[in-house]
């Protein structure tokens, strides 16, 4: 925060002018002295007081402190899960560097150089894009208050930067998912609690914090299930990833049975919950982090590579040749070429059609 003045300009019979001695943060001293005599002099000095501690606060300013700020603005405009990213980018690429530097004498070969640090720890071109968002976002923020920084033209990301690529589930990995519900735990074969979990998500294509938010409400006579929140990483409710989130899925006969086996464990655990379909342990909200967690033991020991997030993918790699690109884009609530009218309204005819190809896919793969 600026240096708050604690002293009021006094006037100097000499010279028939207003003088004020104020002292920065780093123990300088400044004095001002007004331009004319009178009630106006007296609040120019202390304006010009005023300017140069708050200047001077922000000048002498380390590179920690505004972050400290930028974040704590970031929180009031931002939702929690994006603040708590931004801040992971910076402590683990920029921090070690520039922390601890004055914000006026970080030169724009240091910005850079955070970047190139990612780049020679192998990390993909999607990370580096982050970190050059990150810093893209500071500036702008440094701008907007008129704090100095000495920002590079333009920061790239190396053409060459890795591409992570993305390990989706083979025939045989999807057949074990199907066919063994159980997980070594602790020494003792047990059920996975997330089994139908994650057999949802491969059938439809679901994002996990899309999965965590299905309550038995969404899921109306028809049998249709309608997408319309998100969870995320942090436990937040939100309302989903892009404007095309919120959709509407006729579940075909796979995702039917998947989704009473699942009722049907929750009722064997007496786990009673009214609210969502795929809740925790306890019956409340599913912590998405956990069901990560446990995904990670369970692919560990059947030799599965994928991670949680690939069997969203391996939804699309499975049905794109047979299901037609807009109704799969639609089922999955994909964010490219959705702003269109011919993505914003889903005729019944096209819930259906889509509902019958998925489920042969499944039919023919288990």
């Amino acid at each position: 925060m600026a240096r708050i003045r604690n002293t009021e300009a006094r006037w100097i019979e000499s010279r028939q002018r207003w003088q004020i001695n104020v002292t920065g943060e780093d123990g300088e001293r400044k004095t001002f002295v007004s331009s004319k005599p009178g009630r106006k002099g007296k609040l120019e000095a202390e304006r010009k007081a005023d300017e140069w501690l708050e200047s001077g606060d922000t000048d002498r300013m380390r590179l920690s402190d505004a972050w400290e700020r930028f974040i704590a603005y970031k929180k009031t405009t931002c939702g929690t899960a994006w603040v708590v990213k931004l801040d992971s980018l910076y402590r683990t690429w920029i921090a070690p560097e520039l922390s601890a530097k004055r914000l006026e004498r970080i030169t724009p070969a240091e910005w850079k150089r955070c970047i190139a640090n990612a780049d020679a720890a192998g990390k993909s071109k999607k990370t580096l894009s982050n970190i050059r968002g990150a810093m893209t976002a500071f500036f702008d923020w440094c701008s907007e208050n008129r704090i100095t920084v000495d920002k590079p033209e333009k920061i790239s990301v190396p053409k060459d930067a890795p591409v992570g690529e993305r390990t989706i589930l083979g025939t045989n990995d999807i057949k074990t998912l199907f066919s063994d519900d159980t997980i070594l735990w602790r020494g003792k074969r047990r059920k996975a609690f997330y089994i139908h979990a994650w057999r949802l998500i491969v059938i439809l294509g679901l994002r996990r914090g899309e999965l965590a938010g299905i309550k038995h409400s969404d899921i109306d006579e028809n049998g249709i299930l309608h997408i319309c929140r998100s969870i995320n990483s942090i436990g937040e409710v939100t309302s989903g990833k892009t404007k095309n989130a919120r959709r509407d899925i006729l579940l075909p006969p796979h995702a039917l049975r998947v989704i009473e086996d699942q009722k049907a464990m929750l009722k064997g655990l007496g786990i009673a919950t009214r609210t969502w379909l795929f809740p925790g342990p306890d019956g409340n909200q599913m912590d998405t982090n956990a069901m990560y967690k446990q995904w990670q033991h369970y692919r560990d020991q059947n030799g599965i590579k994928s991670n949680l997030h690939e069997l969203r993918h391996t939804t699309v790699s499975l049905v794109k040749t047979e299901l037609p690109e807009d109704l799969l884009k639609q089922m999955i609530g994909h964010s490219e070429s959705m702003d269109t009218g011919r993505y914003k309204h889903v005729a019944e005819g096209d819930l259906e059609k889509t509902a019958n190809i998925v489920e042969g896919v499944f039919s023919k793969l288990l």
